[in-house]
């Protein structure tokens, strides 16, 4: 297989039973009305830890809106190891 072939199947949003279960940096970052280059740095930074980055794209759970729309204070406090 191509590796940008490849690279198109890895930066395919996963799904499973038909459903999402991760959105882009950019579909994320409209959601919750902020810039796309600071949920990135979010991510880098740790703030989102079950964000993950395939390729040149930024995977973020969707259970990042629900933790959005009950904190008072988004990020959450970056984890302590």
């Amino acid at each position: 297989m191509p590796q940008s072939a490849l690279l198109t199947l890895l930066e395919l949003p996963v799904i499973h039973n038909g459903m999402r279960h991760f959105l882009s940096a950019r579909e994320f970052s409209r959601l919750i009305e902020r810039d796309k280059k600071t949920v990135i740095r979010w991510v880098q930074q740790g703030y989102i830890p079950n964000a993950k980055r395939v390729g040149h794209v930024y995977q973020i759970p969707l259970t990042e809106i629900e933790i959005f729309k009950n904190s008072a204070a988004y990020p959450p406090q970056k984890w302590q190891k």
